[in-house]
């Protein structure tokens, strides 16, 4: 008679999180990954690059078909990762490599002392605004004029230097500030600053 051998095929592993060239503005990353076997999951480890490339921590539970979660703390930088899975008949497989960069700094926006101060009340209708951004990561730079959103308007001075000339065409008070983020989500704004446009000369009125 015939003897049928069960099937052993390698584990199956699928990433969840993080995704491949995620950005994460937090130093605790989450690592997810399902992982199935045919006859069993014996083990699963996770490899990453901190400080350099090795099997960071292993799960030997054995459990079949569910998520392995693994938490870890990283610096900022840029960092690459996998899981390794084994089944119970010594099998074992990597996925394939991802990668992932931390970033927990917001960015650094300010006004140059070329921008009007807070305040001010001028008859030139042309404003200068002009900021400093530190951020090596950056994504938009959007500049709320009197209450509207302009994206990447804003033209690059020189280094980490900003700048673009609105027009006020209404003679009342106008508001501005600037706002800056990166591809890991972090933020920050200059303060909002009030320039009035007052183009109307004072009268004069003679009573004899």
């Amino acid at each position: 008679y015939e003897v049928s051998l069960p099937s052993d095929s390698p584990p199956s592993i699928t990433l969840n999180t993080p995704l491949n060239a995620s950005n994460i503005s937090s130093s605790s990353v989450i690592f997810n990954a399902r992982v199935s076997d045919d006859l069993g999951v014996s083990n699963v480890s996770l490899w990453h690059s901190y400080p350099v490339w090795h099997r960071n921590q292993t799960n030997s539970s054995g459990l079949n078909n569910v998520n392995y979660t693994f938490v870890k703390q990283f610096p900022d930088g840029n960092f690459k990762w996998t899981i390794e899975a084994c089944d119970s008949s010594g099998q074992c497989v990597f996925s394939a490599n991802r990668t992932f960069s931390v970033d927990t700094i917001k960015p650094v926006v300010s006004f140059n002392p070329s921008t009007p101060a807070n305040g001010r009340i001028t008859n030139n209708a042309n404003v200068l605004i002009n900021v400093t951004i530190v951020e090596q990561n950056r994504d938009k730079i959007v500049l709320n004029w009197d209450g509207v959103n302009e994206t990447n308007t804003m033209a690059n001075a020189g280094g980490n230097m900003w700048t673009i000339t609105k027009v006020m065409s209404v003679n009342k008070a106008y508001t501005y500030y600037v706002f800056v983020n990166d591809y890991a989500g972090n933020s920050n704004a200059t303060e909002t600053r009030t320039i009035t446009y007052d183009s109307i000369a004072p009268s004069i009125l003679y009573n004899p």
